[in-house]
């Protein structure tokens, strides 16, 4: 990513912008470089947002969770990663029956952006973007006050 940014710094600089500003989306970027992957499947979402139904997603149970009557403890059981790619259901108990108060079912999804290897969390991906949009205003904020 760092020859993309390299290359629209220059872009912006041979269209006049000023080198304090130039300076600042350069440091926002270095700031956030660990998570630029995800701030990227974040905007490719983002321009195809008028076409969510072609937008694909990533989901499966991870675990499932249950109370038993009367306890503070949640039992938990893991669910094998690719699950139910083969299978079409989940066997998270044998034997006796048991009365249980409220089931969890615990999911993962991931954000899958065309031509993206990279398939973040949505909270992840969500996480650095917000983050790194929180530093730009600030940064800029701080800029536009001197």
């Amino acid at each position: 990513m760092k020859p993309a940014i390299t290359g629209r710094l220059q872009d912006m600089r041979k269209r006049g912008m000023p080198e304090a500003w130039l300076d600042l989306v350069a440091a926002t970027f270095a700031e956030h470089a660990g998570g630029l992957v995800h701030i990227d499947v974040v905007k490719e979402v983002s321009l195809s947002g008028k076409h969510w139904e072609l937008v694909p997603t990533k989901a499966n149970a991870v675990a499932i969770g249950w109370h038993l009557p009367g306890s503070a403890a949640q039992n938990f059981a893991d669910i094998p990663a690719g699950h139910f790619e083969t299978e079409d259901i989940f066997v998270f108990h044998e034997g006796e029956p048991i009365e249980v108060s409220h089931f969890q079912i615990v999911a993962g999804t991931k954000l899958i952006a065309p031509g993206k290897a990279h398939q973040p969390e949505p909270i992840s991906a969500f996480g650095h973007t917000s983050r790194f949009v929180e530093t730009a205003l600030g940064n800029a904020r701080a800029l536009l006050a001197t």
